[in-house]
C-alpha cells in the first residue's frame, strides 16, 4: 500500500480517484453488475483523456463537511487517542481508498455526519447502511486493518456521537476483490478496444 499525502478534495486527490475503483464504489464491486460495467467505463474514459468527472455535492453532503472535524475531536475524546488523517491509500494503479482517520495499530474511522432523522435510526436501530459497510470493508481490504469504527455525529442531540465497532468481513470482503478483478479487467478491455479501433 502507497500513501499518498494529498488534500482531500484537492486535484491531485480527484485525479488519483479518478483512474481507480474507491470506497464509494463498493456496492458495485460486490454485485458485480452493470454497476460495475458504468464505473469501469468511466474509469477508462478518465485514463484516455485525463478530463475529471463531474462531482455531485447535495446538501446531506455539504452538511457532512461542515461538521466532520467537530465528529473527529468527538471520537478522539471518546477513544482517547488522536486520529491520525490522510490523503490517499493505493493498493495498485486500478484500486484505493481515503479513510476518514487512522486509529492506532490496527484500526480506520469512518465518520458519519447525519441530518437528524437519520442520526436518530442510526443511534436507535444500531443498523449501518449497506453502502456505509461496503465502503468500510472495502477501506480495510485496502489498508489491512483490523476493525473500523462506524463514527455518526450530530451536534443536535444531547449526546451527539454514536461509535459502532466494525471488524473485517472475509466473505464481503472477497467479493469485493472479485469485483474488483473483474473491473480492472473491463478497465483494460475499454482502453484495448478504443486503441484497436482508434488508434
Amino acid at each position: 500500500m502507497i500513501i499518498h499525502n494529498v488534500r482531500q478534495g484537492s486535484v491531485e486527490w480527484l485525479n488519483l480517484r479518478a483512474s481507480r475503483f474507491t470506497a464509494s464504489d463498493a456496492a458495485a464491486l460486490h454485485t458485480g453488475g452493470k454497476g460495475l460495467e458504468t464505473l469501469a467505463l468511466q474509469k477508462a474514459a478518465f485514463i484516455l483523456t485525463g478530463n475529471l468527472p463531474d462531482t455531485y455535492t447535495s446538501p446531506a453532503m455539504e452538511w457532512g463537511k461542515a461538521w466532520e472535524a467537530k465528529a473527529r475531536e468527538a471520537y478522539e475524546e471518546y477513544i482517547g487517542q488522536p486520529v491520525r488523517t490522510i490523503g490517499f491509500c493505493e493498493r495498485d494503479e486500478y484500486a484505493g481508498c481515503s479513510p476518514d482517520g487512522i486509529v492506532g495499530l490496527k484500526g480506520l474511522s469512518e465518520i458519519k455526519c447525519k441530518q437528524d432523522k437519520s442520526h436518530l435510526f442510526t443511534v436507535l436501530t444500531g443498523k449501518i447502511d449497506p453502502a456505509h459497510y461496503g465502503q468500510m470493508q472495502f477501506q480495510l481490504l485496502v489498508t489491512g486493518r483490523e476493525w473500523c469504527d462506524y463514527v455518526c455525529f450530530n451536534p443536535f442531540f444531547k449526546n451527539p456521537l454514536y461509535v459502532k465497532r466494525v471488524f473485517a468481513d472475509k466473505e464481503y470482503q472477497d467479493k469485493l476483490a472479485e469485483g474488483l478483478a473483474k473491473g480492472r479487467t473491463l478497465v483494460q478491455t475499454y482502453i484495448k478496444q478504443y486503441e484497436e479501433q482508434y488508434l
